[in-house]
């Protein structure tokens, strides 16, 4: 697989793009896990559209993982990077594309 990574220098802010060539993010999966972690009624999760589903990545202890290792599926990670970038007055976004690939897109003012 491919990562790219791309700094874009704009006014007052600067764009981190991240993209690979991987699988993408299954909307359904990222549905299901969240309704089996609680972390979204039936109800709203059946309103939402997939880039919105997508975006469920981002909310603390949601994972796609079925088992926890020393690294991975504990629910922490995406969550502490939006955090962060919030912090600094940025925000992050996530597109995706079923066996196409994934984006990040970070936005970060230029701070003097």
């Amino acid at each position: 697989g491919k990562i790219k990574v791309h700094f874009i220098k704009m006014n007052n802010y600067f764009l981190i793009k991240f993209s690979d060539d991987g699988r993408g993010i299954d909307a359904e999966k990222v549905r299901r896990k969240a309704l089996e972690k609680n972390l979204k009624s039936k109800k709203e999760l059946g309103n939402m559209k997939n880039s919105e589903l997508t975006n469920l990545i981002f909310l603390s202890g949601f994972s796609t993982k079925d088992t926890v290792t020393d690294i991975s599926g504990r629910g922490v990670g995406m969550d502490a990077v939006r955090e962060e970038v919030e912090r600094l007055g940025g925000n992050i976004s996530v597109s995706t594309k079923v066996d196409k690939g994934t984006e990040f897109l970070i936005k970060l003012p230029i701070l003097n």
